[in-house]
């Protein structure tokens, strides 16, 4: 029991394990011609990255720039494919990723990995406005952050209970321990839980 307590000891503090969001269960939209300062106006997806675009040009994140500049969205990187997938994947910048084409991206699965975050999520874009009659407008949908349950125990807190069990789970390799999630049970799973015992939830 020491030398678990001391392998979660050490890991608390010297890891922090990226996360993959899977799925399209979210939509955001911003109409033609729409305040891209206005908080109903950006994808904020956390507190490091806000997707949006102004009434022309291409996205930007609302948090570092106050409009589109260079390659995109500060702070990610897109690829084509899935997010279960994102080892396996080629990253760039939005721009080039797109091909200075952003509605040849339409209805393609992609993925957005936004870097200081390390999240690696399901996106595909639903609509692009061209033109500037277009009042650069456009839509995608895109994986939700994830619950991540740490009480695995069902008593209401989140305690040393919960990690035993989640051991448990782990080396039976059973998916009630993928916290990636990624379909897989690896170490992964193990500083994903061990981010959610921290604070938990």
């Amino acid at each position: 029991m020491r030398a678990v307590m001391l392998v979660f000891g050490l890991a608390v503090t010297s890891a922090q394990a990226q996360q993959v969001w899977s799925g399209y269960d979210y939509a955001f939209s911003k109409d033609a011609f729409a305040d891209a300062t206005q908080a109903d106006n950006q994808d904020r997806i956390t507190d490091s990255v806000w997707i949006t675009r102004g009434n022309a040009q291409g996205l930007f994140n609302a948090v570092t720039q106050a409009a589109y500049s260079n390659l995109g969205p500060d702070d990610t990187e897109w690829a084509y494919g899935l997010a279960a997938d994102w080892q396996n994947l080629t990253f760039a910048p939005w721009q080039t990723w797109a091909s200075s084409n952003p509605p040849g991206t339409v209805g393609q699965d992609a993925v957005v990995h936004l870097i200081t975050d390390d999240i690696y999520i399901d996106i595909r874009f639903t609509a692009w406005g061209q033109m500037s009659s277009s009042g650069g407008s456009f839509s995608y949908v895109r994986a939700a952050e994830p619950t991540c349950p740490a009480d695995l125990t069902g008593e209401g807190d989140v305690n040393t209970n919960d990690f035993f069990a989640f051991l448990a789970l782990y080396q039976a390799q059973d998916l009630g321990a993928d916290f990636s999630p990624d379909g897989m049970i690896n170490t992964n799973d193990f500083f994903a839980y061990l981010a959610a015992y921290q604070i938990g939830c």
